[in-house]
């Protein structure tokens, strides 16, 4: 496996690789560094991605300490998060934050990002676009597509993904629909 520079800032893939998942191609480019990391098929794959498109300050931390990341209160919402992976400090292609809640979320809409939740302990329940409130417990994901609207409640502690990062007020608040 190889990256070579094109000499327009881009990288391109020198030699295909069987296995996709082994496939981690980096390159330093000036104060950043770039990483690409395939987890489908290599066919799937564009050949040519600019090094803005996947960025990671040098200084960012590779691995990530949640126990070490201050908690931050939502107010008025009853619940407080950790940014663990954020579009400030790591990358606009994804983020990662742990939420603790004890009450009801607004019912909002992402238009930019798709969103996966995951249930580390507790139970609540989610109300996704159209469909009923649904019970979640422990182990429990919600996927929740871009422009999606949904709210939820309970006493939970969860993972929420967001592809690309959540950026702040990227939500916007809708009217309630679960009672």
């Amino acid at each position: 496996m190889g990256v070579a520079d094109d000499n327009r800032g881009r990288c391109r893939l020198v030699r295909p690789v069987e296995h996709a998942l082994q496939l981690k191609v980096a390159a330093w480019k000036s104060d950043r560094f770039l990483v690409h990391d395939a987890s489908q098929s290599l066919g799937s794959m564009p050949d040519r991605f600019l090094a803005d498109d996947i960025v990671l300050p040098k200084e960012a931390p590779v691995i990530i300490h949640p126990r070490d990341i201050e908690e931050t209160k939502q107010e008025p919402r009853p619940l407080v998060l950790k940014r663990l992976v954020n579009i400030d400090e790591h990358s606009g292609r994804i983020s990662l934050t742990w939420v603790r809640i004890w009450g009801h979320h607004d019912r909002v809409v992402n238009d930019g990002s798709d969103r996966v939740y995951y249930i580390v302990s507790g139970s609540g329940r989610f109300q996704v676009g159209e469909d009923e409130p649904e019970d979640v417990a422990e182990g429990d994901i919600v996927f929740i597509p871009a422009g999606t609207g949904y709210e939820l409640d309970g006493e939970m502690t969860y993972l929420v993904m967001n592809g690309p990062a959540f950026a702040t007020g990227s939500d916007r608040v809708l009217p309630a629909q679960m009672s």
